[in-house]
């Protein structure tokens, strides 16, 4: 009896001590954008990653809380002529269908996944966390959203903005919340993702490229690689109580 008296009160320790440990990624400061009329005045730019995404496959990890939904609104948006992971236009947006909150995306310049059949349950919901995973190979792409994945096959960095030369894309800007924005070298899989989408990331983690939790209420990259940010419009804010100290998120290796 003593014996197990000792073993449940072992067990109830190492149970208290994970659950203060673990704590959901989008704890701590979130980047904070306005949105539209204007995305240049609203977005984080990235430097050049090209010396470290050299080519496909390359995975886009963020959680994302929209206090709206925009018309063609750019979640993560790499076009021609700015900071490149390539020359081929690469975004992950809202869809343009005012009824809906549907998740679109632009892969290597030509293929594009837009709401079918198939997609109709992919709605990026306002004022909630949602987490969105965008893995581009050179001819197909798999968006994560909250945990379903949809994958289609087919033929300068910015977060919160499209920033396209196309007409209206200024307010391409996607008002709300990001955090715990991940950019990879490496196509992560499914598992990959869930088993680390809520824990905060040490920085060093292989194929880690670009990381940003903004808990340091900085736009730097927490990477040896420092792909520093820089932001324009937006504030860093802690929408969680109480606050969380970073000495208190867990940490994996």
């Amino acid at each position: 009896m003593k014996r197990k008296l000792q073993l449940m009160s072992l067990f109830i320790a190492i149970f208290a001590i994970f659950q203060t440990q673990t704590l959901v990624g989008q704890t701590g400061f979130a980047l904070n954008l306005p949105g539209a009329p204007n995305g240049a005045n609203s977005h984080m730019r990235l430097p050049a990653l090209n010396s470290k995404i050299t080519g496909f496959p390359f995975t886009i990890e963020m959680w994302v809380k929209p206090s709206g939904w925009v018309s063609y609104g750019g979640f993560f948006s790499d076009r021609p002529g700015t900071t490149g992971l390539g020359s081929n236009a690469t975004t992950l947006q809202f869809d343009n269908n005012a009824s809906s909150h549907y998740i679109r995306c632009d892969y290597n310049g030509s293929a594009r996944m837009i709401p079918a059949a198939t997609l109709t349950n992919a709605l990026c919901n306002n004022g909630v966390w949602n987490h969105l995973t965008y893995t581009v190979w050179a001819d197909s792409a798999q968006i994560e959203l909250n945990g379903v994945y949809y994958k289609v096959n087919g033929v300068s960095t910015y977060i919160g903005w499209d920033n396209t030369t196309f007409a209206g894309q200024l307010a391409r800007a996607v008002p709300g919340l990001f955090d715990e924005i991940r950019i990879w070298n490496t196509a992560r899989t499914n598992q990959q993702i869930e088993e680390t989408k809520n824990i905060v990331l040490n920085g060093d983690e292989v194929g880690l490229v670009a990381y940003y939790n903004f808990d340091d209420k900085t736009t730097n990259d927490k990477t040896a690689n420092a792909f520093n940010a820089t932001s324009s419009g937006a504030t860093l804010t802690n929408p969680n109580t109480p606050v969380i100290s970073i000495s208190e998120k867990k940490k994996i290796h």
